[in-house]
């Protein structure tokens, strides 16, 4: 009998090389950070880079107590409330830049280092999140993957969705399928991804097309960020809200760009990819949050 040296999934191996490339990157791109830059507004409203920064750091902290709790089978707490999470992270932010790099780094390191102490069994075991309820193990590290990637974005450097893994972007483009709940009050939606030709279309006769995204949450993906639904509105919400639109009959909007583009406008971030879309019928539709 051959036993495999790597205890996990191939699938969740997988994932995590994918979280810890996106780790590197981000790691790597917090070197031109200033003392400045933490009291700069992030691209989550209401945060600054200092809160983005805590943000991810507790987050890993979350996800390796879940893990450590698996292996002792047992359902152990992301947070010990949301009320809790959200303290953390408000007094976090506001540390010198060294030591929210420094959190960053070392909570990452920890995550990573409880996920290679997992074995089958632990993946198919559960935590207990804030948002969710019972949540798998197994779960976690594409959650984690959004976070990263999401909040990286946020940052506002030299960083932009444009930057993000295709298999990425294709999991945005595919993760949900409730983009007309998400769409202001009597608008049809068409969308058209130029470089890969996909097209869907919501709303209104619509339908509810193939476009939707999900990351752990994204502004709070928890409250500004990739936590708390799918896509970057979970902690970090989308940017603008749905209004009821007037008129007689629906109003047809037609957003057409790159598919990382599209991606970042369904989880939130309209803004760093404004210039990329074209939009046609009126101006791009502000989303509901994820659900």
């Amino acid at each position: 009998m051959v036993v495999s040296a790597d205890p996990r999934p191939t699938d969740i191996a997988e994932q995590i090389e994918q979280v810890n490339e996106a780790t590197r990157r981000l790691l790597a791109g917090l070197d031109g950070l200033t003392e400045a830059d933490g009291a700069r507004p992030s691209l989550c409203p209401g945060w600054t880079v200092g809160h983005v920064l805590t943000h991810i750091a507790r987050n890993a902290d979350g996800l390796r107590r879940g893990a450590e709790g698996a292996r002792r089978d047992e359902a152990v707490p992301m947070y010990a409330s949301a009320e809790a999470r959200d303290h953390e992270i408000e007094a976090g932010a506001g540390r010198p830049m060294t030591d929210l790099v420094a959190d960053v780094t070392s909570s990452a390191a920890g995550l990573s280092e409880a996920w290679s102490a997992m074995t089958t069994a632990d993946w198919d075991r559960a935590m207990l999140h804030h948002r969710y309820g019972t949540l798998p193990l197994n779960r976690t590290p594409t959650m984690r993957l959004s976070e990263v990637e999401i909040h990286h974005v946020d940052l506002g450097g030299r960083f932009g969705p444009d930057g993000w893994p295709d298999s990425f972007v294709a999991r945005i483009l595919s993760g949900a399928d409730q983009l007309s709940d998400r769409l202001p009050n009597g608008l049809t939606l068409q969308v058209h991804a130029t470089d890969s030709g996909e097209r869907w279309s919501a709303g209104a006769g619509g339908g509810g097309g193939g476009a939707g995204a999900g990351a752990e949450g994204t502004a709070d993906a928890e409250g500004g960020s990739a936590e708390d639904g799918a896509g970057a509105q979970g902690d970090h919400g989308a940017e603008g809200g749905a209004g009821a639109e007037g008129g007689a009959g629906p109003r047809k909007v037609v957003v057409a760009g790159p598919s990382w583009a599209i991606a970042a406008w369904l989880v939130g971030r309209p803004g760093p990819v404004a210039d990329a879309l074209s939009v046609t019928g009126g101006e791009l539709p502000p989303l509901r949050p994820w659900p």
